[in-house]
């Protein structure tokens, strides 16, 4: 089956006979179900109805839900590895930008962002990292005091520099995905089921939990780190090379000062793969209390003015989990430091959950569960970096599969 072009899909849809969701589709044309509405769900909805499938699109929330929107929002391609995963994180950088165009609420800030470093050691393991990148791909720079001040940077004294990059940007995680449905729904080829609960998929056949059953071409599964449900009949986690990260996240109280870059910690790079090579000069230990929950700052400021700060790393979730209420003090007491004019206040604190690949080479996992049925989800906290180009391979693959099979 050749590839259909969005345009003749729309002109199909009207003659078809088979009723699905109460309205009728073509015969010729693909149906397509994708289960979750978070980052990576919409894109690969997006994507698909732009490349002429007949698209649903199954959310049990009201609304989107989950790591999707409570994030960071950012479009991080500096501390990401070289190879498949800097790949996929540039590939979706210029997505973004496309996005941003369809939807504009999704507030796309291409601002870059600055490690600071505090300390020598630091600032040498910046200095060598720049030669891991020989292109510079990322658009990486040294900046010094004067540099960092000449951006509207008002650092500390003991600031010493930063690493700029210029490739990173961010959005609005609260209205990126909001938006995005948004835009689904204008797409005569598109249904968004929203409070709409899977409780089965069997052999091309979706089953809410409300009993109405509706069969498809093809499922896809992008539930990020909600693994339960419907699921455990098709995998468990594990088996499959799936784990899940818990991690702490805060918000300050708006401020009127406006920081246009996203800001980062030199501990930063000890969780980086990209600042991860071969030779690469050690920084020095972090206390026991910031080790112990794998914690760096990264913050970036929000549209109305307020922070987004954090995070830590824990990697056993099923054990148990309680992090040290100081660690949330810790993010502000640091971008207070880093930035002392800035005077954060923290407002609020949650923690989350991602899925991530255990196989660190793979920068996201893609299983086929049934002939028809595939799972995307494990990116370890890069959805919003990767996803529009992780959403253009799944299509891709789908493509693949109906030109096999109808």
């Amino acid at each position: 089956m050749a590839k259909i072009k969005a345009t003749d899909a729309l002109n199909k849809i009207s003659i078809g006979k088979t009723m699905i969701i109460g309205r009728q589709r073509s015969a010729q044309t693909p149906r397509l179900a994708v289960i979750g509405a978070g980052i990576v769900g919409v894109t690969i909805a997006l994507e698909a109805a732009q490349a002429g499938l007949d698209v649903t699109i199954f959310e049990r929330h009201s609304e989107p839900y989950g790591a999707s929107v409570r994030n960071f929002g950012l479009i991080w391609i500096s501390g990401r590895a070289n190879g498949e995963e800097l790949r996929l994180a540039l590939a979706a950088r210029r997505q973004w930008e496309h996005l941003a165009s369809l939807a504009p609420e999704i507030g796309f800030r291409p601002r870059g962002s600055v490690t600071l470093f505090t300390r020598q050691d630091e600032l040498n393991l910046a200095r060598a990292a720049l030669t891991n990148d020989p292109r510079n791909q990322r658009g990486l720079s040294i900046l010094d005091s004067s540099q960092l001040n000449d951006m509207g940077l008002d650092i500390a004294d003991n600031v010493i520099g930063g690493l700029y990059c210029e490739q990173d940007a961010s959005v609005e995680p609260g209205k990126a995905v909001p938006a995005l449905v948004r835009h689904l729904k204008k797409f005569a080829n598109v249904t968004v089921e929203l409070g709409a609960e899977v409780d089965r998929v069997n052999d091309g056949v979706i089953t809410l939990a409300s009993g109405t059953s509706f069969h498809f071409d093809a499922i896809v599964a992008a539930t990020g780190a909600s693994y339960g449900g419907f699921l455990t009949r098709h995998f468990r986690p594990e088996a499959i090379g799936l784990g899940t990260t818990r991690l702490l996240m805060a918000q300050s109280k708006p401020i009127e000062q406006r920081i246009s870059p996203s800001i980062a910690d030199a501990d930063t790079m000890r969780y980086y793969p990209f600042f991860q090579f071969q030779d690469a000069p050690a920084l020095a230990d972090q206390p026991e209390l910031l080790s112990r929950f794998g914690t760096q700052l990264l913050m970036v400021q929000r549209a109305g003015g307020e922070f987004t700060l954090g995070d830590t790393h824990n990697y056993d979730p099923g054990g148990e989990f309680q992090i040290d209420i100081s660690i949330s003090a810790y993010f502000i007491q640091k971008a207070n430091a880093l930035l002392p004019n800035v005077n954060l206040e923290l407002a609020t604190v949650w923690e989350g959950y991602y899925s991530r690949a255990l196989d660190t080479k793979r920068a996201y996992v893609a299983k086929r569960l049934q002939d028809n049925f595939l799972l995307v989800t494990g990116t370890g906290g890069r959805g919003m970096t990767m996803a529009p180009a992780i959403a253009q391979e799944t299509v891709e693959w789908l493509s693949n599969y109906f030109e096999r099979t109808m």
